[in-house]
């Protein structure tokens, strides 16, 4: 409590009845005791009841204010000390009057409920272990070294400890048993805690606890399971290898501009977010958690989030960086450093989305993939970097979510082992590639230093499906494992093969050889006059461009900031980031000058005929004629600070004034009007002119007599001819050209101006739309334009559709929506020049997407068709025999095809695949093995002697052997033959064969494959 400052309590007898702490401080007053500050001086508890007030007293207490006069000079430094608090003072009884601070006491008196907080200050462990279970007690302070000498349950749900920098040394004992409600702990050396955790752990729901410049070391650093830990401020935690996790806790927040160092020495977790809902990890901006652990460093539970808008920096010697629980979400926009021995990311359903200003660093030495998540997605200016050393891929993609880096995004990732860059699981899953820089590649197994990298050049748009996350050592099975490749670079559509390729750049990461830094060219001083509007990026000469030459102007930034109204010297620095993140400075100086007077302003006679007035004013100033407040005319003075514009005729003793301004002054001058001649009045309308047309045609009123016609300031002859109303105005067919300012004015016969309009110059447009076919879903009609197409608007089934489409450099796209075609529906496109006019309408052709796979069976040698299965849209095929096309081909009917192929084509070892296509040639599967079925049959015949006159021949066989013909001077005979258990008979009849006749014998296996060729038959 503060010294009394000119402080009085006012008190009455019912006051004093209801309020025990006035009872003692009356008491006090009146005898040489302190007992009411006992508890503050001692650490002890004193309590005061009402009797101990003498009765006779009451009457006295109504008349009696105590001013700090009456309070004994000694008890000074004692109340300094003392505080209180609502069990010592009720607010309804007492009125507390400061009269430095009226209107403050009496809101604090007016609340029934007001609770005033305790503060003490603790040298040792019993005054702190009363501290920390008294629940009046909110604030603790120590003023020395504390030893804790037991485990101790907190009462309250407010403490805070503030140690001053003292050693809080927890012996293994443990301050807990905290409920629902806020704790802190500051400014400590805590040492030696056990493994449930540092003072304040809790099991309890709704608990937070908040440590600010603490230096740790202990078996465990916080258990809050169901609450919120903050950190703030410097932190350092150690935890040796006999301790546990050093933080569990539903919540972990990073508070801003901290820095917080954790190490453990165990095989746990560093940190564990057990949160099953709703939890997670936040690094505030400003702030950097770099967590140092032997086992895993941190494991989130399930759908939590991770917020990284500070940096986080990782490195677990034995385990996994970090392990995301299910639907756990990462989020970041600053430094991201991962080195892990395991996985440095796994979260197989977890979702990684890096910001712009992300600069990530991630290494593993995993056995399998580096970093696994159902989605990664890289934004605009985040750049990410990703080693891997496993046999698995370094990055996986586990989701149809998939993998995407935007146009201005930074990849770099890398697999050191035999694996991919980028892979999936035993499904397709998709990949987009994007990169307004370009894209570099290197082949797995690649030498790191040698220059082994393929450049695509950008803007360049990919994407494609790919599953596994190895490469084969067979180029056909890595073919087989992507799919849907499309590209707006030919080279790249051609040559990428993701399962081939070790390693992958975006961005700053894949600067070509020829590269330069970007080029901002800037004025190295202006000069602005006091007053002034500036606006930095709209100085002349200032542009910027990339190493290619293409302006990037737009892309300029700058800082600093420009008074205009304070003279003196500034600097603007100008900043250009190209494509690949490089950026180029310059700076400008920019001096505001002093304030300048204005040279006076004059103004011309004027009459009532006069429809322009002139004189002169500052130059380059900005003036106004003005009758009255009303503004009749303005413009801009000349560089030779003369000025005349053209006014409507004003009546006499109409006093007209001009007014100059610039840079914030002013200057004017007036003059009165005159009375002029008879005055002639009419006016000229002309009609639209058509680029190409001899004359300007248009109709008049009143005294109109003939024309000039200026062209981008440059006046032409009088000329015109005016009859009953209309004129025309000879200018010749090619005399003017788009663009041009053209004005034509109206004269009396006299020469008299009368009227000056503007001529609206048309262009005669056309051009044509083509519209690409449409596939069915696809949310944009594209096509391709021709003249001067501006928009365009579609009609669907009779229905029109809204003005749109973006059209550029040949190209257009017009947005429909992907639901908004159907089947069967009759859809035109209709292309119209800037002013509505329609040049061209198109059909649109809709396609639908088909599909289908084909299966060959196995193919048997010989055989003169490929047969097999098909499902869906396929409608022909064609074979590919040891890299040769074959012709198109194919009959395709309920399920199943045959594919004809002639008896010899396909021989025993041949690389043989089919590939299905829609009716519109579409490749639907491509490059499906045919299996060649090897005829291994083998075995011979031996024909006995051949008797004159049997009918038949006989003898052995062996092997194979289902069949025979016979050969009876070079005549062939039919098949047949008998063959069981090795031998056979072939009937010939009994005239057949004659004495001298050349017979053999040819053995043949169920297939018609010859086994045995031209064996003699013996004639006896």
């Amino acid at each position: 409590m503060e010294k009394l400052n000119k402080r009085r309590f006012k008190l009455t007898s019912n006051s004093l009845k209801k309020t025990l702490t006035i009872s003692a401080i009356v008491l006090t007053l009146m005898g040489p005791g302190l007992p009411a500050i006992a508890y503050a001086a001692e650490g002890t508890e004193n309590e005061y009841s009402q009797d101990s007030v003498k009765p006779d007293l009451d009457e006295t207490i109504n008349k009696v204010e105590l001013t700090e006069d009456i309070i004994k000079p000694d008890l000074d430094e004692v109340i300094n000390k003392v505080e209180l608090t609502e069990d010592t003072i009720n607010p309804d009884s007492t009125e507390i009057i400061d009269e430095g601070n009226q209107e403050q006491t009496n809101n604090q008196l007016n609340s029934n409920t007001e609770t005033y907080a305790t503060s003490v200050e603790v040298q040792d462990w019993n005054s702190m272990k009363r501290a920390l279970e008294d629940s009046s007690v909110t604030d603790i302070k120590m003023v020395s070294n504390i030893n804790v000498g037991s485990s101790v349950k907190v009462a309250g749900t407010r403490k805070s400890i503030d140690a001053s920098g003292y050693t809080l040394n927890m012996k293994g004992y443990n301050i807990s048993g905290v409920r629902a409600g806020k704790y802190n702990l500051s400014n400590v050396v805590l040492a030696e805690t056990s493994s449930k955790g540092g003072p304040f752990s809790s099991t309890e729901l709704n608990v937070e606890v908040t440590y600010s410049n603490v230096t740790h070391s202990g078996e465990g650093f916080m258990n809050l399971s169901k609450g919120v830990f903050n950190l703030v401020g410097t932190i350092n935690s150690t935890v040796p290898n006999s301790g546990n996790t050093s933080i569990t806790a539903s919540s972990l927040n990073v508070l801003a501009d901290s820095n917080v160092t954790m190490i453990n020495n165990t095989k746990y977790s560093a940190i564990d977010l057990v949160s099953t809902s709703g939890g997670g990890l936040e690094v505030a901006n400003g702030s950097t958690l770099k967590v140092t652990s032997l086992g895993n460093t941190i494991d989130t539970g399930t759908s939590n989030r991770v917020d990284l808008y500070g940096s986080l920096i990782v490195e677990s010697k034995n385990g996994i960086g970090l392990k995301l629980g299910n639907y756990t979400n990462l989020t970041t926009s600053s430094i991201l450093s991962i080195n892990a021995k395991e996985q440095s990311i796994s979260g197989d359903k977890s979702k990684l989305e890096f910001l712009e200003g992300t600069e990530a660093d991630i290494t593993s030495t995993s056995k399998t993939s580096g970093v696994t998540a159902s989605r990664i997605w890289v934004r605009d200016y985040a750049s990410l970097k990703v080693l891997g050393s496993g046999t698995g891929s370094a990055v996986q993609i586990l989701s149809e979510d998939g993998f995407e880096a935007t146009d201005l995004s930074n990849i770099d990732i890398r697999s050191m082992g035999t694996a991919p860059a980028l892979g999936s699981s035993t499904r397709f899953y998709p990949f987009v590639l994007n990169s307004n820089s370009g894209i570099k590649t290197w082949s797995v197994n690649y030498t790191e230093n040698a220059d082994q990298s393929k450049y695509y050049a950008g803007p360049i748009k990919s994407s494609f499906k790919q599953k596994y996350n190895t490469t084969s050592d067979k180029h056909e099975t890595n073919q087989k494992n992507q799919i849907e490749l499309s590209s707006n670079n030919s080279a790249f559509l051609s040559e990428f093969l993701s399962p081939e390729v070790g390693r992958i750049a975006t961005g700053k990461y894949a600067i070509p050889s020829d590269y330069e830094e970007p080029t901002l060219i800037s004025p190295d001083k202006i000069e602005i006059e006091k007053g002034s509007i500036f606006d930095p990026l709209k100085v002349d000469g200032l542009s910027a461009s990339d190493y290619k030459g293409t302006d990037i102007s737009d892309l300029i930034k700058y800082t600093g900031s420009v008074d205009t109204n304070i003279p003196g010297e500034y600097t603007i620095t100008y900043s250009v980031a190209d494509s690949f993140g490089v950026v180029t400075t310059k700076d400008m100086l920019v001096v505001v000058k002093e304030e300048q007077t204005l040279q006076p302003t004059t103004i011309n006679e004027l009459t009532t005929e006069s429809t322009q007035v002139s004189g002169t004013a500052e130059p380059n100033s900005f003036i106004e004629i003005k009758v009255g407040n009303e503004v009749i005319a303005s413009g801009k003075v000349g560089s030779d600070g003369k000025y005349n514009l053209t006014i409507p005729q004003q009546k006499v003793g109409t006093k007209v004034t001009a007014v100059a301004k610039l840079n914030g002054q002013s200057s004017e001058a007036y003059t009165v009007v005159k009375e002029g001649p008879v005055s002639t009045v009419g006016t000229i309308t002309p009609s639209e002119y058509k680029l190409g047309d001899s004359e300007i045609k248009g109709t008049y009123t009143g005294d109109v007599a003939k024309a000039r016609v200026t062209i981008n300031g440059q006046v032409q002859a009088w000329g015109g001819t005016f009859n009953n109303g209309t004129f025309t105005y000879y200018v010749g067919s090619n005399k003017i050209k788009d663009g041009d300012i053209v004005t034509i004015s109206g004269y009396d016969k006299n020469d008299k101006l009368l009227d000056t309009k503007p001529v609206k110059i048309i262009k005669v447009t056309q051009g044509t739309i083509t519209p690409s076919e449409y596939k069915l879903g696809d949310s944009e009609i594209k096509g391709t334009y021709t003249g001067d197409v501006a928009k365009a608007r579609v009609t669907i089934n009779g229905q029109v559709q809204a003005w749109g489409g973006t059209f550029s450099n040949g190209t257009f796209t017009y947005y429909v929506g992907s639901n908004k075609i159907k089947d069967g529906d009759i859809v035109t496109i209709s292309g119209y020049d800037k002013n509505d006019k329609l040049l061209d309408t198109k059909p649109v052709k809709i396609i639908k997407v088909t599909q289908g796979t084909i299966t060959p069976s196995e193919y048997k040698l010989g055989d003169s068709e490929i047969k097999g299965t098909y499902t869906g849209d396929v409608a022909k095929a064609r074979v590919t025999i040891n890299g040769q096309v074959q012709a198109w081909g194919g009959t395709f009917n309920n399920g199943t095809f045959t594919y004809y192929v002639g008896s010899n084509k396909i021989k025993s070892g041949d690389n043989v695949t089919i590939t299905a296509y829609d009716k519109n040639d579409k490749v639907l599967d491509a490059n499906k093995v045919v299996k060649i079925k090897e005829d291994t049959a083998q075995g011979t015949i031996t024909p006995s002697e051949y008797k004159l006159g049997d009918s038949e021949i006989k003898g052995t066989y062996t092997g194979d052997v289902a069949k025979a013909r016979v050969t009876i001077n070079g005549q062939v005979q039919g098949w047949g033959g008998t063959f069981n258990n090795g031998t056979f008979t072939y009937y010939v009849g009994s005239n057949k064969i004659k004495s001298g006749d050349n017979v053999t014998i040819t053995a043949y296996d169920k297939n018609d494959k010859v086994l045995d060729a031209n064996k003699v038959v013996k004639i006896n």
